[in-house]
């Protein structure tokens, strides 16, 4: 079976970009941490806000934003 891209046989040392790449949240900032006592205190987790899987142009690592074509958040993996 051959590798690629998207394959799950690939290792991050196949990858062009390293991990780290990809820390930022969908509004494209460092995402404050999630603790437990945010949500034994009643908070909702929410993706756009604490989710670390973008790049420092909204991407994630398969080319996808967050947003649709008319700026609306959609979430991970389902924009344009």
């Amino acid at each position: 079976m051959s590798k690629g891209k998207y394959s799950p046989a690939l290792t991050r040392k196949d990858c062009d970009r390293p991990y780290t790449d990809y820390c930022y949240n969908a509004d494209r900032k460092i995402p404050p941490e999630w603790t437990l006592e945010m949500k034994e205190a009643g908070l909702t987790y929410c993706d756009r806000t604490y989710g670390g899987w973008y790049d420092e142009n909204g991407y994630d690592s398969y080319g996808y934003s967050a947003f649709d074509a008319d700026g609306n958040y959609i979430g991970i993996g389902g924009g344009h």
